[in-house]
């Protein structure tokens, strides 16, 4: 049994084979893009005035508590170094540690962010 096409649909098949083809090669050209987590290599955005504020608060919170460094980062789940680096302003910790610091602090993240504004105006 023979297969006889017409030539408006090999045109067709032609024109959409020229299509799928094209879209490969254009889809082949695209970076692969990789989606990385925190700052990209290079960024400037990093503003240290509300880091070292926001530090400073949590190191007179947790000395008005009269707890250890150590302590403190267990409470709240994180590195002890880690700890040290947000107290020094070397780090800002994101709204998730900020609400484990103010539960291992006991006060409300509010209160945390409020003495930080407060600290940045002086």
């Amino acid at each position: 049994m023979k297969f006889f096409a017409s030539r408006k649909f090999i045109e067709e098949l032609n024109l959409t084979w020229l299509l799928v083809s094209n879209l490969a090669i254009l889809l082949s050209m695209e970076k692969n893009r990789k989606i990385s987590l925190g700052r990209p290599k290079g960024s400037i955005s990093y503003d240290p005035k509300p880091a070292i504020a926001f530090g400073a608060v949590v190191r007179a919170r947790r000395l008005e508590m009269g707890i250890s460094q150590e302590a403190l980062s267990s409470l709240a789940s994180v590195e002890r170094s880690h700890m040290g680096k947000i107290e020094r302003g070397e780090h800002l910790p994101n709204l998730v540690l900020i609400l484990r610091l103010a539960q291992a602090l006991e006060i409300r993240p509010g209160k945390l962010i409020d003495a930080t504004e407060d600290l940045m105006g002086d």
